[in-house]
Protein backbone atom coordinates (compact mmCIF):
# COMPACT_ATOMS: atom_id res chain seq x y z
CA UNK A 1 0.00 0.00 0.00
CA UNK A 2 2.96 2.29 0.60
CA UNK A 3 3.90 1.96 -3.08
CA UNK A 4 0.42 3.11 -4.09
CA UNK A 5 0.81 6.24 -1.98
CA UNK A 6 4.40 6.87 -3.05
CA UNK A 7 3.60 6.65 -6.79
CA UNK A 8 0.33 8.58 -6.33
CA UNK A 9 -1.57 5.84 -8.10
CA UNK A 10 -4.95 6.79 -6.60
CA UNK A 11 -6.97 9.94 -6.07
CA UNK A 12 -9.95 9.46 -3.76
CA UNK A 13 -13.30 10.75 -5.00
CA UNK A 14 -16.77 10.87 -3.44
CA UNK A 15 -18.79 10.04 -6.55
CA UNK A 16 -18.41 9.18 -10.23
CA UNK A 17 -20.62 10.05 -13.24
CA UNK A 18 -23.65 7.84 -13.74
CA UNK A 19 -22.38 6.82 -17.18
CA UNK A 20 -19.23 5.27 -15.68
CA UNK A 21 -18.78 2.16 -13.59
CA UNK A 22 -16.20 1.50 -10.89
CA UNK A 23 -14.03 -1.63 -11.11
CA UNK A 24 -13.57 -3.64 -7.91
CA UNK A 25 -9.91 -4.69 -7.43
CA UNK A 26 -8.84 -7.60 -5.23
CA UNK A 27 -5.97 -7.87 -2.76
CA UNK A 28 -3.74 -10.77 -3.87
CA UNK A 29 -1.13 -12.31 -1.55
CA UNK A 30 1.99 -13.81 -3.11
CA UNK A 31 5.35 -15.32 -2.22
CA UNK A 32 8.57 -14.41 -4.04
CA UNK A 33 10.85 -17.42 -4.49
CA UNK A 34 14.60 -17.70 -4.97
CA UNK A 35 16.23 -19.99 -7.58
CA UNK A 36 15.88 -23.08 -5.36
CA UNK A 37 12.20 -22.46 -4.61
CA UNK A 38 12.56 -21.00 -1.10
CA UNK A 39 10.41 -18.05 -0.01
CA UNK A 40 12.35 -14.78 -0.03
CA UNK A 41 9.56 -12.40 0.93
CA UNK A 42 5.81 -12.05 1.06
CA UNK A 43 3.97 -9.58 -1.17
CA UNK A 44 0.50 -8.04 -1.19
CA UNK A 45 -0.67 -6.69 -4.54
CA UNK A 46 -3.84 -4.81 -5.46
CA UNK A 47 -5.09 -6.33 -8.73
CA UNK A 48 -7.91 -4.86 -10.81
CA UNK A 49 -10.58 -7.09 -12.30
CA UNK A 50 -9.81 -6.20 -15.88
CA UNK A 51 -12.48 -8.51 -17.26
CA UNK A 52 -15.04 -5.93 -16.08
CA UNK A 53 -13.60 -3.19 -18.29
CA UNK A 54 -15.53 -1.97 -21.32
CA UNK A 55 -13.66 -1.33 -24.56
CA UNK A 56 -13.90 2.28 -25.67
CA UNK A 57 -14.95 3.41 -22.19
CA UNK A 58 -12.04 2.66 -19.87
CA UNK A 59 -9.51 1.13 -22.31
CA UNK A 60 -8.63 1.33 -26.01
CA UNK A 61 -5.27 -0.07 -27.15
CA UNK A 62 -3.94 -3.07 -25.26
CA UNK A 63 -1.18 -4.48 -27.48
CA UNK A 64 2.31 -4.74 -25.98
CA UNK A 65 5.16 -6.70 -27.60
CA UNK A 66 6.55 -9.80 -25.89
CA UNK A 67 10.27 -10.47 -25.89
CA UNK A 68 11.66 -13.64 -27.45
CA UNK A 69 13.59 -16.01 -25.19
CA UNK A 70 15.88 -16.81 -28.10
CA UNK A 71 16.94 -13.15 -28.02
CA UNK A 72 18.27 -13.77 -24.50
CA UNK A 73 20.37 -16.63 -25.86
CA UNK A 74 21.74 -14.31 -28.57
CA UNK A 75 22.61 -11.48 -26.15
CA UNK A 76 24.27 -13.82 -23.66
CA UNK A 77 26.25 -15.62 -26.40
CA UNK A 78 27.65 -12.39 -27.82
CA UNK A 79 28.36 -11.05 -24.32
CA UNK A 80 30.36 -14.20 -23.53
CA UNK A 81 32.32 -13.85 -26.78
CA UNK A 82 33.22 -10.22 -26.10
CA UNK A 83 33.84 -10.68 -22.37
CA UNK A 84 31.14 -8.13 -21.47
CA UNK A 85 29.48 -7.88 -18.08
CA UNK A 86 25.79 -8.80 -17.84
CA UNK A 87 23.89 -7.05 -15.06
CA UNK A 88 20.29 -7.60 -14.01
CA UNK A 89 17.80 -4.95 -12.89
CA UNK A 90 14.42 -5.66 -11.32
CA UNK A 91 11.70 -3.01 -11.49
CA UNK A 92 9.68 -2.74 -8.29
CA UNK A 93 5.96 -2.77 -9.19
CA UNK A 94 6.58 -1.73 -12.80
CA UNK A 95 2.93 -1.21 -13.73
CA UNK A 96 2.34 1.19 -10.83
CA UNK A 97 4.84 3.61 -12.33
CA UNK A 98 3.28 3.68 -15.79
CA UNK A 99 1.25 6.57 -17.12
CA UNK A 100 -2.46 5.87 -17.62
CA UNK A 101 -4.22 7.78 -20.41
CA UNK A 102 -7.82 6.64 -19.81
CA UNK A 103 -10.07 7.55 -16.90
CA UNK A 104 -10.57 4.45 -14.75
CA UNK A 105 -12.45 4.39 -11.44
CA UNK A 106 -12.10 1.69 -8.78
CA UNK A 107 -14.01 0.70 -5.66
CA UNK A 108 -11.37 -0.28 -3.11
CA UNK A 109 -12.11 -3.42 -1.06
CA UNK A 110 -12.40 -3.58 2.72
CA UNK A 111 -8.99 -3.49 4.39
CA UNK A 112 -7.35 -1.23 1.79
CA UNK A 113 -7.01 2.37 2.95
CA UNK A 114 -9.59 1.85 5.66
CA UNK A 115 -12.55 0.36 3.79
CA UNK A 116 -14.71 0.65 0.70
CA UNK A 117 -13.84 3.92 -1.00
CA UNK A 118 -14.09 5.27 -4.54
CA UNK A 119 -10.90 6.34 -6.26
CA UNK A 120 -9.73 7.46 -9.69
CA UNK A 121 -6.55 5.91 -11.07
CA UNK A 122 -3.70 8.26 -12.01
CA UNK A 123 -1.41 5.39 -13.02
CA UNK A 124 -1.96 1.87 -14.26
CA UNK A 125 -2.78 -0.97 -11.92
CA UNK A 126 -2.03 -4.67 -12.16
CA UNK A 127 -4.92 -6.46 -13.85
CA UNK A 128 -5.99 -3.64 -16.18
CA UNK A 129 -6.11 -4.64 -19.83
CA UNK A 130 -3.98 -1.69 -20.89
CA UNK A 131 -1.34 -1.98 -18.14
CA UNK A 132 1.27 -3.91 -20.22
CA UNK A 133 1.00 -1.35 -23.00
CA UNK A 134 1.26 1.54 -20.53
CA UNK A 135 4.46 0.10 -19.10
CA UNK A 136 5.92 -0.57 -22.54
CA UNK A 137 5.30 2.98 -23.78
CA UNK A 138 6.68 4.45 -20.53
CA UNK A 139 9.96 2.50 -20.45
CA UNK A 140 10.37 2.71 -24.24
CA UNK A 141 10.09 6.50 -24.22
CA UNK A 142 12.57 6.85 -21.35
CA UNK A 143 15.19 4.55 -22.86
CA UNK A 144 15.09 6.31 -26.23
CA UNK A 145 14.77 9.97 -25.21
CA UNK A 146 16.74 10.06 -21.95
CA UNK A 147 19.48 7.44 -22.26
CA UNK A 148 20.02 7.27 -26.02
CA UNK A 149 19.06 3.69 -26.75
CA UNK A 150 17.62 2.56 -30.06
CA UNK A 151 14.64 0.24 -30.17
CA UNK A 152 15.31 -2.99 -32.03
CA UNK A 153 13.63 -3.37 -35.40
CA UNK A 154 13.55 -7.16 -35.14
CA UNK A 155 12.84 -7.55 -31.42
CA UNK A 156 11.19 -4.52 -29.83
CA UNK A 157 12.44 -5.46 -26.35
CA UNK A 158 16.13 -5.53 -27.38
CA UNK A 159 17.65 -2.06 -27.26
CA UNK A 160 21.10 -1.11 -28.53
CA UNK A 161 23.16 1.96 -27.67
CA UNK A 162 24.94 4.32 -29.99
CA UNK A 163 28.30 3.87 -28.26
CA UNK A 164 30.07 0.61 -28.90
CA UNK A 165 30.75 -0.26 -25.27
CA UNK A 166 27.14 -1.17 -24.41
CA UNK A 167 26.07 -4.27 -26.29
CA UNK A 168 22.34 -4.44 -25.61
CA UNK A 169 19.57 -3.97 -23.07
CA UNK A 170 16.98 -6.75 -22.94
CA UNK A 171 13.64 -6.07 -21.24
CA UNK A 172 11.20 -8.80 -20.16
CA UNK A 173 8.34 -6.85 -18.54
CA UNK A 174 9.92 -5.82 -15.21
CA UNK A 175 13.23 -7.70 -15.61
CA UNK A 176 16.17 -6.16 -17.47
CA UNK A 177 19.51 -7.50 -18.64
CA UNK A 178 22.19 -4.96 -19.54
CA UNK A 179 25.24 -6.30 -21.39
CA UNK A 180 28.27 -4.13 -22.02
CA UNK A 181 31.69 -3.02 -20.86
CA UNK A 182 31.86 -3.02 -17.06
CA UNK A 183 32.52 0.71 -16.72
CA UNK A 184 29.67 1.67 -19.07
CA UNK A 185 26.89 -0.46 -17.58
CA UNK A 186 26.79 1.21 -14.16
CA UNK A 187 25.88 4.73 -15.46
CA UNK A 188 22.94 3.21 -17.34
CA UNK A 189 21.78 1.45 -14.16
CA UNK A 190 22.04 4.74 -12.24
CA UNK A 191 19.90 6.59 -14.81
CA UNK A 192 17.25 3.88 -14.69
CA UNK A 193 17.15 4.01 -10.88
CA UNK A 194 16.77 7.77 -10.96
CA UNK A 195 13.50 7.40 -12.89
CA UNK A 196 12.06 4.08 -11.67
CA UNK A 197 12.23 2.28 -8.37
CA UNK A 198 14.60 -0.56 -9.17
CA UNK A 199 16.74 -3.15 -7.47
CA UNK A 200 20.23 -3.68 -8.90
CA UNK A 201 20.76 -7.44 -8.64
CA UNK A 202 24.35 -7.26 -9.86
CA UNK A 203 25.74 -9.84 -12.26
CA UNK A 204 22.86 -11.92 -13.58
CA UNK A 205 22.46 -15.23 -11.76
CA UNK A 206 18.71 -16.00 -11.97
CA UNK A 207 16.50 -14.80 -14.80
CA UNK A 208 12.95 -15.97 -15.58
CA UNK A 209 13.43 -19.14 -13.56
CA UNK A 210 16.74 -19.89 -15.33
CA UNK A 211 19.98 -20.03 -13.32
CA UNK A 212 22.82 -18.30 -15.18
CA UNK A 213 26.51 -19.09 -14.55
CA UNK A 214 29.14 -16.90 -16.21
CA UNK A 215 32.73 -17.93 -16.91
CA UNK A 216 34.33 -14.94 -18.58
CA UNK A 217 37.79 -16.52 -18.67
CA UNK A 218 36.41 -19.44 -20.63
CA UNK A 219 34.08 -17.20 -22.68
CA UNK A 220 31.11 -19.34 -21.69
CA UNK A 221 27.72 -18.81 -20.09
CA UNK A 222 25.77 -21.81 -18.78
CA UNK A 223 22.01 -21.99 -18.26
CA UNK A 224 20.08 -24.48 -16.16
CA UNK A 225 16.55 -24.90 -14.83
CA UNK A 226 17.36 -27.41 -12.09
CA UNK A 227 15.39 -25.54 -9.43
CA UNK A 228 12.35 -25.20 -11.68
CA UNK A 229 12.50 -28.89 -12.58
CA UNK A 230 12.57 -29.79 -8.88
CA UNK A 231 9.44 -27.72 -8.29
CA UNK A 232 7.64 -29.37 -11.22
CA UNK A 233 8.58 -32.83 -9.97
CA UNK A 234 7.34 -31.95 -6.48
CA UNK A 235 4.12 -30.44 -7.81
CA UNK A 236 3.17 -33.56 -9.77
CA UNK A 237 4.27 -36.06 -7.13
CA UNK A 238 7.35 -37.32 -9.00
CA UNK A 239 10.11 -36.04 -6.70
CA UNK A 240 11.21 -39.58 -5.73
CA UNK A 241 10.55 -41.30 -9.06
CA UNK A 242 12.94 -43.76 -10.74
CA UNK A 243 14.95 -41.98 -13.48
CA UNK A 244 15.07 -43.17 -17.10
CA UNK A 245 17.70 -42.48 -19.77
CA UNK A 246 15.63 -41.13 -22.68
CA UNK A 247 12.66 -38.70 -22.79
CA UNK A 248 10.60 -41.08 -24.97
CA UNK A 249 10.92 -44.75 -25.69
CA UNK A 250 11.96 -45.70 -29.21
CA UNK A 251 8.88 -46.46 -31.35
CA UNK A 252 6.85 -45.02 -28.44
CA UNK A 253 5.98 -48.32 -26.72
CA UNK A 254 4.65 -46.25 -23.81
CA UNK A 255 1.76 -45.31 -26.10
CA UNK A 256 0.80 -49.00 -26.22
CA UNK A 257 0.41 -49.32 -22.46
CA UNK A 258 -2.50 -48.02 -20.43
CA UNK A 259 -6.02 -47.62 -21.70
CA UNK A 260 -8.17 -45.20 -23.63
CA UNK A 261 -9.73 -43.82 -20.48
CA UNK A 262 -9.52 -40.03 -20.37
CA UNK A 263 -7.09 -38.60 -17.87
CA UNK A 264 -7.43 -35.32 -15.97
CA UNK A 265 -7.15 -32.85 -18.86
CA UNK A 266 -6.44 -29.87 -16.58
CA UNK A 267 -3.45 -31.58 -14.98
CA UNK A 268 -2.24 -32.76 -18.39
CA UNK A 269 -2.32 -29.24 -19.84
CA UNK A 270 -0.57 -27.84 -16.76
CA UNK A 271 2.20 -30.40 -17.05
CA UNK A 272 2.62 -29.88 -20.81
CA UNK A 273 2.86 -26.13 -20.18
CA UNK A 274 5.56 -26.62 -17.53
CA UNK A 275 7.51 -29.01 -19.77
CA UNK A 276 7.15 -26.57 -22.66
CA UNK A 277 8.88 -23.83 -20.67
CA UNK A 278 11.75 -26.18 -19.81
CA UNK A 279 12.07 -27.31 -23.45
CA UNK A 280 12.06 -23.71 -24.69
CA UNK A 281 14.49 -22.35 -22.13
CA UNK A 282 17.38 -24.76 -21.77
CA UNK A 283 16.50 -28.31 -22.82
CA UNK A 284 16.38 -29.01 -26.57
CA UNK A 285 16.69 -32.73 -25.74
CA UNK A 286 12.99 -32.88 -24.76
CA UNK A 287 11.70 -30.49 -27.44
CA UNK A 288 10.39 -33.21 -29.78
CA UNK A 289 8.77 -35.20 -26.97
CA UNK A 290 6.92 -32.17 -25.58
CA UNK A 291 5.83 -31.12 -29.07
CA UNK A 292 4.56 -34.61 -29.82
CA UNK A 293 2.64 -34.97 -26.54
CA UNK A 294 1.17 -31.50 -27.01
CA UNK A 295 -0.74 -32.83 -30.03
CA UNK A 296 -3.10 -34.62 -27.65
CA UNK A 297 -4.03 -31.60 -25.53
CA UNK A 298 -7.63 -31.67 -26.76
CA UNK A 299 -8.38 -35.19 -25.52
CA UNK A 300 -5.55 -36.84 -23.51
CA UNK A 301 -5.95 -40.37 -22.15
CA UNK A 302 -4.06 -42.63 -19.74
CA UNK A 303 -1.47 -43.59 -22.37
CA UNK A 304 -0.54 -39.95 -22.90
CA UNK A 305 -0.38 -39.39 -19.14
CA UNK A 306 2.09 -42.28 -18.81
CA UNK A 307 4.26 -40.69 -21.50
CA UNK A 308 4.40 -37.26 -19.82
CA UNK A 309 5.30 -38.97 -16.54
CA UNK A 310 8.10 -40.73 -18.46
CA UNK A 311 9.44 -37.27 -19.42
CA UNK A 312 9.41 -36.28 -15.73
CA UNK A 313 11.39 -39.41 -14.91
CA UNK A 314 13.93 -38.43 -17.57
CA UNK A 315 14.21 -34.89 -16.18
CA UNK A 316 14.64 -36.26 -12.66
CA UNK A 317 17.81 -38.04 -13.79
CA UNK A 318 19.15 -35.22 -15.99
CA UNK A 319 18.07 -32.08 -14.11
CA UNK A 320 21.69 -30.97 -13.61
CA UNK A 321 22.34 -30.67 -17.37
CA UNK A 322 23.42 -27.16 -18.40
CA UNK A 323 23.08 -25.49 -21.77
CA UNK A 324 26.43 -23.96 -22.69
CA UNK A 325 26.49 -20.77 -24.74
CA UNK A 326 30.10 -20.75 -25.86
CA UNK A 327 31.65 -17.61 -27.28
CA UNK A 328 34.46 -19.16 -29.29
CA UNK A 329 34.31 -16.68 -32.17
CA UNK A 330 37.93 -15.85 -32.97
CA UNK A 331 37.09 -15.49 -36.66
CA UNK A 332 34.06 -13.31 -35.94
CA UNK A 333 30.47 -13.97 -34.98
CA UNK A 334 29.33 -16.96 -37.02
CA UNK A 335 25.77 -18.23 -37.31
CA UNK A 336 25.03 -21.68 -38.71
CA UNK A 337 22.05 -24.02 -38.79
CA UNK A 338 21.03 -27.67 -39.17
CA UNK A 339 17.70 -28.72 -40.63
CA UNK A 340 16.07 -32.15 -40.71
CA UNK A 341 12.66 -33.83 -40.95
CA UNK A 342 10.89 -37.13 -40.40
CA UNK A 343 8.68 -38.09 -43.33
CA UNK A 344 5.19 -39.21 -42.21
CA UNK A 345 6.61 -40.23 -38.86
CA UNK A 346 4.95 -40.76 -35.48
CA UNK A 347 2.16 -42.76 -37.15
CA UNK A 348 0.68 -39.69 -38.83
CA UNK A 349 0.21 -38.49 -42.39
CA UNK A 350 1.92 -35.18 -41.67
CA UNK A 351 5.66 -35.00 -41.14
CA UNK A 352 7.77 -33.44 -38.39
CA UNK A 353 10.17 -30.51 -38.87
CA UNK A 354 13.26 -29.81 -36.80
CA UNK A 355 16.04 -27.27 -37.00
CA UNK A 356 18.67 -25.69 -34.76
CA UNK A 357 20.82 -22.57 -34.97
CA UNK A 358 24.29 -22.23 -33.46
CA UNK A 359 26.03 -18.94 -32.70
CA UNK A 360 29.68 -19.80 -32.40
CA UNK A 361 29.46 -23.25 -30.83
CA UNK A 362 26.44 -22.53 -28.63
CA UNK A 363 22.85 -23.41 -29.53
CA UNK A 364 20.62 -20.31 -29.46
CA UNK A 365 17.44 -21.65 -31.06
CA UNK A 366 15.80 -25.02 -31.65
CA UNK A 367 12.47 -25.93 -33.19
CA UNK A 368 10.39 -29.10 -33.39
CA UNK A 369 6.91 -29.01 -34.90
CA UNK A 370 4.51 -31.05 -36.97
CA UNK A 371 4.17 -29.60 -40.47
CA UNK A 372 0.88 -27.98 -41.45
CA UNK A 373 1.02 -29.40 -44.99
CA UNK A 374 0.84 -33.03 -46.09
CA UNK A 375 3.93 -33.83 -48.14
CA UNK A 376 4.11 -36.58 -50.74
CA UNK A 377 7.85 -37.24 -50.69
CA UNK A 378 10.92 -36.82 -48.50
CA UNK A 379 12.11 -34.01 -50.79
CA UNK A 380 8.87 -32.10 -50.19
CA UNK A 381 9.22 -32.55 -46.43
CA UNK A 382 12.80 -31.27 -46.44
CA UNK A 383 11.78 -28.37 -48.64
CA UNK A 384 9.00 -27.27 -46.27
CA UNK A 385 11.24 -27.29 -43.20
CA UNK A 386 14.10 -25.58 -45.08
CA UNK A 387 11.81 -22.73 -46.07
CA UNK A 388 10.90 -22.06 -42.42
CA UNK A 389 14.50 -22.47 -41.27
CA UNK A 390 15.94 -20.06 -43.83
CA UNK A 391 13.32 -17.42 -43.04
CA UNK A 392 14.12 -17.60 -39.33
CA UNK A 393 17.85 -17.70 -40.03
CA UNK A 394 17.53 -14.42 -41.92
CA UNK A 395 15.69 -12.94 -38.91
CA UNK A 396 18.47 -14.02 -36.55
CA UNK A 397 21.11 -12.58 -38.87
CA UNK A 398 19.33 -9.22 -38.88
CA UNK A 399 18.97 -9.25 -35.10
CA UNK A 400 22.64 -10.09 -34.53
CA UNK A 401 23.84 -7.50 -37.04
CA UNK A 402 21.75 -4.88 -35.27
CA UNK A 403 23.29 -5.80 -31.90
CA UNK A 404 26.96 -5.99 -32.93
CA UNK A 405 26.64 -3.19 -35.53
CA UNK A 406 28.76 -5.01 -38.12
CA UNK A 407 28.35 -7.49 -40.94
CA UNK A 408 28.13 -11.24 -40.46
CA UNK A 409 29.92 -13.92 -42.48
CA UNK A 410 27.68 -15.98 -44.73
CA UNK A 411 25.61 -18.47 -42.72
CA UNK A 412 25.55 -22.12 -43.76
CA UNK A 413 22.43 -24.25 -43.36
CA UNK A 414 23.31 -27.95 -43.31
CA UNK A 415 20.99 -30.65 -44.63
CA UNK A 416 21.37 -34.40 -45.14
CA UNK A 417 19.14 -34.69 -48.24
CA UNK A 418 20.91 -34.48 -51.60
CA UNK A 419 17.71 -34.08 -53.66
CA UNK A 420 16.78 -30.94 -51.75
CA UNK A 421 20.20 -29.38 -52.27
CA UNK A 422 20.05 -29.99 -55.99
CA UNK A 423 16.56 -28.46 -56.13
CA UNK A 424 17.81 -25.22 -54.62
CA UNK A 425 21.13 -25.05 -56.47
CA UNK A 426 20.14 -26.23 -59.97
CA UNK A 427 17.77 -24.39 -62.27
CA UNK A 428 17.12 -27.41 -64.47
CA UNK A 429 13.56 -28.65 -64.94
CA UNK A 430 12.59 -31.19 -62.25
CA UNK A 431 9.14 -32.80 -62.50
CA UNK A 432 9.07 -33.68 -58.80
CA UNK A 433 9.31 -30.01 -57.74
CA UNK A 434 7.26 -28.16 -60.36
CA UNK A 435 4.32 -27.81 -57.91
CA UNK A 436 6.32 -25.87 -55.33
CA UNK A 437 6.16 -22.47 -56.94
CA UNK A 438 6.86 -19.05 -55.45
CA UNK A 439 8.47 -19.97 -52.14
CA UNK A 440 11.15 -22.09 -53.81
CA UNK A 441 12.16 -19.17 -56.03
CA UNK A 442 12.35 -16.83 -53.04
CA UNK A 443 14.72 -19.14 -51.17
CA UNK A 444 16.67 -19.92 -54.36
CA UNK A 445 17.32 -16.19 -54.76
CA UNK A 446 18.80 -16.04 -51.25
CA UNK A 447 21.08 -18.99 -51.97
CA UNK A 448 22.13 -17.82 -55.46
CA UNK A 449 22.89 -14.36 -54.06
CA UNK A 450 25.35 -15.97 -51.63
CA UNK A 451 25.65 -12.98 -49.30
CA UNK A 452 23.33 -14.20 -46.54
CA UNK A 453 22.78 -17.98 -46.65
CA UNK A 454 24.25 -21.02 -48.35
CA UNK A 455 23.22 -24.67 -48.06
CA UNK A 456 25.59 -27.59 -47.72
CA UNK A 457 25.43 -31.32 -47.14
CA UNK A 458 26.26 -33.07 -43.87
CA UNK A 459 26.24 -36.76 -43.00
CA UNK A 460 23.32 -38.19 -41.04
CA UNK A 461 25.64 -38.99 -38.13
CA UNK A 462 26.54 -35.27 -37.89
CA UNK A 463 22.96 -33.97 -38.14
CA UNK A 464 22.32 -32.06 -34.92
CA UNK A 465 18.59 -31.65 -35.62
CA UNK A 466 17.94 -35.40 -35.86
CA UNK A 467 16.71 -35.59 -32.26
CA UNK A 468 14.11 -32.89 -32.92
CA UNK A 469 12.16 -35.01 -35.41
CA UNK A 470 11.80 -38.45 -33.78
CA UNK A 471 12.64 -40.44 -30.64
CA UNK A 472 16.16 -41.87 -30.64
CA UNK A 473 17.75 -45.00 -29.24
CA UNK A 474 19.96 -44.46 -26.19
CA UNK A 475 23.30 -44.32 -28.02
CA UNK A 476 22.06 -41.74 -30.54
CA UNK A 477 20.27 -39.76 -27.83
CA UNK A 478 23.49 -39.43 -25.83
CA UNK A 479 25.24 -38.11 -28.96
CA UNK A 480 22.35 -35.70 -29.60
CA UNK A 481 22.57 -34.33 -26.05
CA UNK A 482 26.29 -33.75 -26.48
CA UNK A 483 25.85 -31.98 -29.83
CA UNK A 484 23.22 -29.69 -28.24
CA UNK A 485 25.86 -28.38 -25.84
CA UNK A 486 24.26 -29.97 -22.77
CA UNK A 487 26.70 -31.19 -20.17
Amino acid sequence: MCILEKNKVLTFVYEIPETEKAISPKLILQRKLNPVGQTVRYKARLVAQGFRQVEGLDFTDTFAPVASLSSVHVVLSIAAAKGFAVRQMDVVTAFLGSELHEEVNVLLPVGVFGGERLACLNRSLYGLKQSPRCWYTTIDNFLITKIGFRRGRFDCWVYTHNNGTILALYVQVDNMLIAGALGEVKPVCDKLKSKFEMVDLGTVSHFLGIVVSIDMNGHMISLTQEGYIDRVLERFGMASCKPVETPMEKDKPGMKRGGDKRCNRTLYLQLIGSLGWIATGTRPDIAFTVSYLGRFNADPNDRHWLCVKWVLRYLAGTKKLRLSLRGEMRAGVRLAGFVDSDFAGAGALKSTSGYVFLLGTGMIQWHSKRQALTATSTADVEFIVSISAIQELIWFRNLIKEIIRSKLPVSTLYNDHQALLSTFKDTAYKPHSKHIGVRMHQIREFIEDGREVTMDYCRIDDMVADGLTKPLVLSKHILFVRMCGLS
